[in-house]
């Protein structure tokens, strides 16, 4: 669900950055075709930037430490009565609810404008002349439609009509309807967005000059723009059809007569395609730090009793050279009061889901660090991911009060040992907080078995209550 609100934002904001810089620095030149390309690459971009995700490393050597198995938070709640359907739904869902059913709408709008438009289209007497195919009706206003030009009667020899012609068969060859239908289809996705119908405004309006200009080459400017006054119409552009006076007439007359813009200009367009690449930075690119954590997982089934302290570490590679005088990996590892076994019963019986989170629909991971110093306490308690809404001090205030440790030893002397933690908040239905059924600890990327050393998977998940 959250993937879905997240594609749908950084859609808009692609949408809304290149909209800004379009109307900003490009939407007073007279490069027509310069400007149709930029719109149509940018809302391509637009659609496809979200879906992209690059990964890029960093080290990060708080992460270095022994990894502790996940701790998962959440589980079921007793549930309150409710009035009906409606109030059992998170505020997600009636979010995503209402979307889908704008979609639903805004899809049957569309399919029922070109089915209308393909009707009327086959009830039309069709002509074919110079390369056109003409569709006149008595009920069609001046307009093209795919390779149609539409009329409400032929009059090939009308001077009027002509220009009209010329001006419709300049859509069609640029094949401005497909266009339309790209943008008509991303209304379907941001209906409730209003930057999508500006920038289907602005594309219609580069359109529009593109076609006058045609016009203009074989015809005065003065003539063709009495002919744009004389036919105003107020009827609504419909889907993806280009009515041939009935878009922003007095912008075309203003922008026809206007002198053409300095070819220097041009270089204005380079900027696309570093604006595209912040644009892919900035949202498709994702840091991951690299984790040497020289881990293994230490898997333990059903009925079998947990591995004592030599056997859980024993695979370890030793470090040799401390960072900041505390070490990521030593011989003798730290041990938690009680063992490993009583130490994540304890964060099962303590670890509570803020209700300010729960209310809120809050999910996700956090990720703690804390140093077991020399005499065992516990210091340095920090996050190193945090998801907010008081999960992350709650996972704080439940280490801090975990008790000491045994503290690690290398050469046999006690050193600070860095340890770090996943805590993850969910609110699905998952009875208890971690499993002591399936016990499994991170170390390497192996489990260690009584069949053997195995690789394993990165994530691993503590399971359902015993």
């Amino acid at each position: 669900m959250m993937q879905v609100f997240n594609y749908l934002f950084e859609l808009s904001l692609c949408l809304m950055i290149s909209w800004g810089f379009y109307k900003l620095v490009l939407e007073q030149l007279t490069f027509f075709d310069l400007n149709r390309s930029y719109l149509i690459g940018s809302l391509l971009a637009s659609l496809l930037i979200p879906l992209l995700s690059f990964e890029y490393f960093t080290q990060d050597p708080l992460l270095n430490g022994v990894m502790l198995p996940s701790v998962w938070v959440g589980g079921e709640v007793s549930e309150i009565p409710a009035a009906g359907f409606i109030f059992n739904l998170t505020w997600q869902e009636i979010l995503l609810s209402a979307y889908v059913l704008g979609v639903v709408f805004m899809m049957i709008q569309v399919i029922a404008g070109l089915t209308r438009s393909f009707i009327l289209i086959s009830k039309s007497k069709q002509i074919k002349s110079n390369g056109l195919t003409f569709a006149i009706h008595e009920d069609f206003k001046p307009a093209s439609f795919f390779h149609f030009v539409l009329l409400p009667e032929y009059l090939p020899s009308d001077p009027d009509q002509q220009q009209i012609v010329i001006h419709e068969s300049i859509h069609v060859s640029k094949k401005h309807t497909y266009d339309l239908l790209l943008i008509q289809l991303t209304k379907i996705l941001l209906w409730f967005n209003p930057i999508i119908y500006l920038f289907e405004k602005s594309l219609r309006e580069i359109h529009e000059f593109q076609a006058d200009q045609g016009v203009t080459q074989s015809y005065s400017s003065f003539d063709y723009s009495r002919l744009l006054v004389r036919l105003i119409s107020g009827q609504k552009s419909f889907e993806c059809i280009h009515y041939f006076s009935q878009f922003q007439t007095k912008k075309r007359i203003i922008m026809m007569n206007k002198a053409k813009s300095n070819p220097f200009k041009k270089n204005r367009f380079l900027f696309f395609f570093p604006l595209i690449a912040l644009l892919v930075v900035a949202l498709a690119c994702e840091n991951q730090s690299t984790k040497e954590e020289s881990n293994v997982i230490m898997e333990n089934p059903d009925n079998e009793t947990m591995p004592d302290q030599g056997e859980l570490y024993k695979n370890l590679p030793i470090t040799e050279m401390p960072v900041d005088d505390v070490f990521d990996v030593v011989e003798e590892q730290p041990v938690p009061p009680g063992g490993m076994r009583e130490w994540f019963g304890y964060l099962m019986s303590n670890l509570k889901y803020p209700e300010e989170a729960r209310e809120k629909g809050i999910e996700g991971k956090v990720v703690l660090s804390f140093v077991v110093t020399e005499d065992g306490s516990l210091s340095d308690v920090k996050v190193l991911e945090g998801i907010g809404y008081g999960c992350d001090e709650e996972a704080i205030r439940v280490v801090k009060s975990s008790g000491d440790w045994k503290p690690g030893k290398q050469k046999g002397k006690p050193v600070k040992v860095r340890m770090t933690l996943p805590i993850n908040y969910d609110l699905g239905d998952v009875k208890g907080v971690a499993s002591l059924r399936l016990f499994k600890h991170r170390f390497a990327g192996f489990n260690l078995t009584d069949q053997g050393i195995r690789p394993v998977q990165n994530e691993v998940r503590v399971g359902n209550g015993c």
